[in-house]
């Protein structure tokens, strides 16, 4: 074999083995403000109202999602607290 081959294959079996690398690792979502999922709290008679923002914020971040826990005031503050 010639030295050039020999050198071309050195190169380019560097350059695929590299470029290999991470390839089934997935890179975990991590929550900021405008992704990941959160659970919150909310009185019964703010329903329609925060239904109203809830799509409105998931609809321009869609990596963002809010799941609602419609509830009594008392509630709602309770499960703050603990």
């Amino acid at each position: 074999m010639s030295t050039k081959l020999l050198y071309f294959q050195l190169v380019a079996s560097c350059i695929i083995l590299t470029s290999c690398g991470g390839g089934g690792k997935q890179e975990k979502v991590r929550d900021t403000p405008t992704s990941g999922t959160i659970t919150i709290s909310i009185d019964e008679s703010l329903k329609p109202l925060v239904a109203a923002e809830k799509d409105t914020f998931e609809g321009l971040y869609d990596q963002a999602h809010l799941k609602t826990i419609y509830t009594s005031e008392d509630s709602a503050i309770a499960s703050y607290q603990r």
